[in-house]
């Protein structure tokens, strides 16, 4: 008889790799998922709540566990410290699983896995915090553990706009934001609201976004990929902002032209541009065929046939190119400070060194960019940071 698969175990393998091979949690997420086709849609959205959630928080529940070990200092395995951090966030932020169930399933765990002797460490770590938890002992001492912000960029946002707005830039990273999709920007009235009331039959709830006609963000909408129109072209996904950006290139209602995107992987700008500009042409640039298949997929998808994938480093000068393009969009690689609610392992990733060598980097690009555009062309730069 197979052995039923258990998300917990699953999202605790998932940290464990992510925390000793350094690879994006969301990555292994994915392919976890992906290996597991057994698991059901309640089973995959408590896994992506509980991993993304553990990383979020990271730092505020290192210190609560730290705080409730009886050596402070002492340096934990890998697997019990990610597993104790992940029956923490369950413990303090989700209120749909019962603290004793969290404690039980994390014993339940290390004992299959014959760790007998940590299970009765974690047992009694873990019942300790549900102790606090319920006297209302757990209290974050800084900003950066309310926050889960590291202090380094704390630093950088209070330099830049004084510590009050660093606070509230802080604080809002921790909220929980809608998905945004985007439509086909030619999208009618009647198409659109037929789409908001697909979706809202399919238990999301839907705004309308707020500065484009056909954005829209969501709520409770589960893997957006199962949703219906997905597969069909409907619709993508892409942030306001992002679309906004390319709104601001000017290609609406031009006849025809040349688009160069030199960093355009997973393709929502190359996309959007390819949409708005049907009767031209778009060139999306990566460096990887990993990043360039994702776009050819996504265009595929969304039947566009005026956009081109291709590999190639954006440092490196094209002279075929120069002075051909209409729009040159450089959405350029950055810190991704802006866009933390979407991507909660970048803020672990970026300091100040890593800043510096990104701003190297992207002059390195702009250098080549400006030269790509005719006399009286649009070049576009935009980051997700802050």
């Amino acid at each position: 008889m197979t052995e039923q698969v258990n998300e917990r175990e699953l999202v605790l393998d998932i940290l464990v790799q992510h925390e000793k091979s350094g690879t994006f949690a969301e990555d292994l997420l994915h392919g976890s998922m992906d290996s597991h086709e057994e698991l059901t849609g309640t089973q995959r959205a408590f896994m992506k709540r509980l991993m993304e959630g553990t990383i979020e928080r990271k730092i505020e529940l290192d210190k609560v566990v730290q705080n409730h070990l009886k050596r402070p200092d002492v340096r934990l395995k890998t697997e019990i410290r990610c597993l104790l951090l992940m029956s923490c966030y369950q413990i303090l932020y989700m209120d749909a699983v019962p603290d004793f169930a969290a404690v039980n399933e994390a014993v339940r765990i290390l004992k299959k896995r014959g760790r007998k002797e940590q299970a009765g460490f974690v047992n009694g770590v873990l019942r300790a915090i549900c102790r606090d938890k319920e006297q209302g002992n757990i209290k974050a001492a800084s900003l950066s553990e309310e926050t889960s912000m590291p202090e380094e960029i704390l630093s950088l946002w209070e330099e830049q706009y004084g510590k009050d707005h660093a606070s509230a830039i802080a604080h809002s990273m921790m909220k929980v934001r809608p998905v945004c999709i985007r439509l086909n920007p030619h999208v009618t009235d009647v198409e659109k609201k037929d789409m908001i009331s697909t979706l809202e039959a399919k238990g999301a709830i839907v705004q309308e976004g707020h500065f484009l006609p056909y954005v829209l963000m969501l709520k409770k909408a589960g893997q957006i990929s199962s949703l219906p129109g997905f597969s069909e072209g409907a619709f993508t996904v892409q942030d306001e902002s992002s679309a906004l950006a390319v709104e601001a290139a000017g290609l609406r209602g031009r006849k025809g032209g040349l688009v160069l995107d030199l960093c355009a992987a997973p393709g929502g700008k190359a996309t959007l541009a390819a949409q708005l500009l049907p009767e031209g042409e778009v060139r999306a640039f990566d460096l990887t065929k990993k990043k360039t298949d994702r776009i050819r997929e996504n265009a595929r998808r969304l039947h566009l046939r005026n956009l081109t994938a291709l590999e190639h480093d954006a440092t490196v000068f094209l002279p075929e190119l120069e002075g051909k393009a209409d729009t040159v969009l450089c959405d350029l690689p950055c810190s991704g400070l802006g866009v933390i609610t979407r991507k909660r392992e970048i803020k672990y990733r970026v300091g100040k060194k890593e800043i510096e060598e990104l701003v190297q980097l992207q002059k390195k690009i702009l250098a080549n960019a400006y030269r790509y555009v005719k006399e009286g062309g649009v070049l576009l730069y935009s980051t997700c940071t802050i």
